[in-house]
């Protein structure tokens, strides 16, 4: 079950805080907004600072990327008991 789990489920928020909203949506989004920046500062003479990309430095073709996922910040353990805490702390708002 852990394995296979949705990116914007609870488990990967709990897993992976850093990056699990970070999806193809997201990147080609902030691509779109990066382009639309940088062609309104070329259009606009060049004057001033140029415009930063959004989600930080892409990767370029000397560096190297490693293909291992990120450590996850959680146990499966860890991840199971503050499910259940949460869980807990909502049926006690419930009722």
């Amino acid at each position: 079950m852990l394995r296979w789990h949705r990116h914007d489920s609870a488990v990967s928020r709990l897993k992976f805080p850093d990056t699990w909203w970070r999806t193809i949506e997201v990147d080609l989004s902030a691509l779109q907004v990066d382009a639309l920046r940088g062609g309104n500062w070329q259009r606009g003479g060049g004057q001033g600072q140029k415009p930063d990309p959004i989600l930080g430095p892409w990767p370029t073709d000397q560096e190297v990327v490693s293909a291992e996922p990120a450590k996850p910040k959680m146990t499966a353990t860890e991840i199971r008991d503050e499910l259940a805490k949460r869980r807990a702390l909502r049926e006690s708002r419930a009722g």
